[in-house]
């Protein structure tokens, strides 16, 4: 963690901090869109730059030690600027929708770009059981399916027998199973006291038939029974996620934007000047 009490932050460890990171998930509550952040700042898989008291702190960036490119940012608009300096190995910022004209200007100077791109980030939540289908050999994972985790598709990105294991420890897995080998996969993402985010992959052979909507209602389903309530996050423009979280009878609740620092060869021409 990073504490900026308004002189040069410095360089320490996640775990050195577990008392400060407790302090700022107090402060920053729990809703559909902290329910990410809190399960970095549990599990200490994030690094944290803070301006003033981690108790109540002006603003806060968190940034995850597994997908750096994308933190996340809570607080005021100056104290969100001031720390974009110290922030290393990011592509895009993550922010509060009504900070997010203010901070732009901000995260294209950070950057060194031109322009900067804004993408909606669209929060859900689930408040009744979710539809399941009766799609073959689509179920809950149990630690028994670790030898089907143990030649997963590239396309599931690094997910393996230690990665089922430890999911099954805090959550639940749901998958698709064809030719002996799991194409999709539904699991909980975050979590936090109250809420639970799904994540969802499938790979791209398998895709548009229903694989990974049937193993979220699973998953969803098997979150509300843990007096859960289940959380879909996912990109504005990502239409087949939205599909499939309506057809899960999930509804909106709010947005958050990222903002994406163009470059000159950034091929999209729909941008936000910084």
């Amino acid at each position: 963690m990073q504490q900026d009490n308004g002189s040069r932050p410095s360089d320490t460890t996640s775990h050195d901090h577990t008392h400060e990171f407790a302090a700022i998930a107090e402060w920053l509550g729990e809703s559909p869109e902290t329910v990410i952040p809190l399960h970095m700042l549990q599990h200490g898989t994030c690094e944290v730059v803070c301006v003033g008291s981690p108790h109540d702190p002006d603003g806060v960036i968190i940034q995850s030690t597994v997908y750096p490119e994308e933190p996340i940012a809570f607080g005021a608009a100056g104290a969100i600027a001031s720390i974009l300096p110290s922030l290393s190995g990011w592509t895009c910022l993550n922010v509060p929708a009504d900070l997010a004209g203010t901070l732009a200007g901000d995260v294209g100077r950070a950057a060194g770009a031109a322009a900067v791109r804004t993408q909606d980030d669209v929060y859900h939540v689930l408040d009744a059981p979710a539809p399941e289908g009766s799609v073959p050999d689509v179920r809950l994972m149990t630690p028994a399916d670790v030898a089907l985790f143990r030649s997963t598709p590239d396309e599931l990105g690094g997910i393996d027998e230690a990665w089922l294991l430890e999911n099954l420890r805090h959550g639940h897995v749901a998958g698709a199973i064809r030719d002996g080998r799991v194409v999709s996969i539904a699991h909980t993402f975050a979590i936090s006291e109250s809420y639970a985010d799904l994540g969802v992959t499938t790979v791209p052979g398998w895709r548009r038939q229903g694989l990974a909507t049937a193993a979220a209602a699973l998953v969803a389903n098997a979150i509300t029974a843990d007096r859960r309530t289940p959380v879909w996050s996912c990109g504005g423009t990502n239409a087949a996620s939205l599909a499939a979280a309506a057809r899960l009878g999930f509804r909106e609740v709010s947005r958050r934007v990222y903002l994406i620092p163009v470059t000159e060869a950034d091929p999209d021409a729909n941008v936000a000047t910084a």
